[in-house]
């Protein structure tokens, strides 16, 4: 992930940007797996976003270290990426 494709996305969803975080994931009671969206129960939630976008400050309180992940979000969607794929918000 040492270069993105785009440093400008926005969700086609909610119309907010889309913001990046290098180095960290969501948490969301599991590993980060290759193309993870958000699951039920024990982390981050749809709810989160809406309270919270774009504050980083308040994000990174359910963010978690992850060497060579990326964490994405806009208002109403998030993914965490640790490999490179599709990305659809």
């Amino acid at each position: 992930f040492e270069d993105k494709a785009c440093a400008s996305l926005r969700c086609t969803s909610c119309d907010f940007d889309v913001i990046s975080f290098d180095g960290v994931g969501w948490e969301d009671g599991a590993s980060a797996r290759e193309c993870t969206e958000g699951s039920e129960g024990g982390g981050v939630d749809y709810m989160f976003f809406r309270n919270n976008y774009p504050s980083e400050d308040k994000l990174r309180s359910m963010m978690l270290r992850k060497a060579g992940a990326r964490a994405y979000c806009c208002q109403c969607s998030w993914k965490t990426l640790v490999e490179r794929c599709k990305l659809t918000l």
